[in-house]
Parts: structure tokens; C-alpha cells; sequence
């Protein structure tokens, strides 16, 4: 029997495909990669098959990603005034 939190948590996760496509990625091949590599979290759900991912895990990712290329940008922005670049 499910615990409520476990049930909450489920209701709360999506399937590889689903997460694949929230993040940006044209399969979940190119997915998998990504979360082998680290750019994305690991699955928050390892008993069911497909394997599912929390999708709030999934957007504190998106986000820090999102911070990362504005950031990269504003230095980008800033050495190109300097005439670094």
C-alpha cells in the first residue's frame, strides 16, 4: 500500500518522455545522456517503469541552467564593452 507522501510524490513525477521534452531534449536517447552526464537530476523514482522524474527537481535544473546562460551572457556583454572580445 502507498503512503500518501509516496502517492503525492508519484501524481507529482513524469515518465522519461514527458521529462525529456520539458527540458528541451529531442529524445529521451539525448535525455539519458544528459542525465549520465549531470546536466540533468536523476530519476525521483526508480520502482515503476518508466523511471520518473520530479518535475520540481526538473525546473530547479532549468532554472539554474537559465541563470548560468545569463550570466555567461552579461560577462559576454561586459567584455565585449571593455573591448576584451
Amino acid at each position: 500500500m502507498q503512503t500518501i507522501k509516496n502517492k503525492i510524490m508519484f501524481e507529482l513525477a513524469i515518465p522519461i518522455n514527458k521529462a525529456a521534452k520539458l527540458v528541451g531534449c529531442r529524445s529521451t536517447r539525448q535525455f539519458k545522456s544528459e542525465v549520465k552526464k549531470g546536466i540533468w537530476p536523476p530519476a525521483a523514482i526508480t520502482a515503476s517503469r518508466p523511471h520518473r522524474w520530479a518535475v520540481s527537481d526538473l525546473q530547479k535544473a532549468l532554472n539554474k541552467k537559465a541563470n548560468q546562460s545569463s550570466i555567461e551572457s552579461e560577462i559576454e556583454d561586459l567584455d565585449k564593452m571593455l573591448g576584451l572580445i
